[in-house]
């Protein structure tokens, strides 16, 4: 299990990088979730993609971010999604190396642009040691 907050202080450009955290040799992830708050406003522009400095998507190209309410996941404003990419599509991959797990900004927000986001990754640990 890794887990990162961060808090979102002032709105980001295009192409800025979130630092969620460090997952480390051995990991391998198997699902994760974003959550957060509604960090854009008005007509939503903000896209975020989860994954590596190698591989910006491998964990989720999430698309536009509305913060709206969706029954049923979450019944009040907020981010909350399910990661995808590599999680979905291939067999789970053990980590090699210690790996920075990232957000990658692909557009801005419109309007306000700034909360927390939280980001869960759950998976398996081999200890290196062992």
């Amino acid at each position: 299990f890794r887990s990162g907050t961060v808090e979102i202080s002032s709105a980001q450009s295009s192409s800025d990088t979130i630092n969620f955290f460090k997952a480390p040799k051995g990991f391998t992830p198997i699902w994760g979730w974003l959550y957060g708050d509604d960090i854009d406003t008005g007509t939503e522009a903000y896209d975020l993609d989860i994954g590596t400095s190698g591989d910006p998507d491998a964990y989720g190209n999430l698309g536009v971010l509305t913060g709206d309410a969706v029954t049923g996941i979450k019944p009040e404003t907020g981010i909350s999604m399910p990661l995808g990419g590599t999680l979905l599509t291939a067999k789970p991959t053990e980590l090699t190396a210690d790996t920075d797990i990232i957000g990658t900004v692909n557009a801005a927000a419109n309007a306000g642009g700034t909360g927390t986001l939280t980001l869960i990754m759950c998976g398996v640990y081999k200890d290196p040691r062992f």
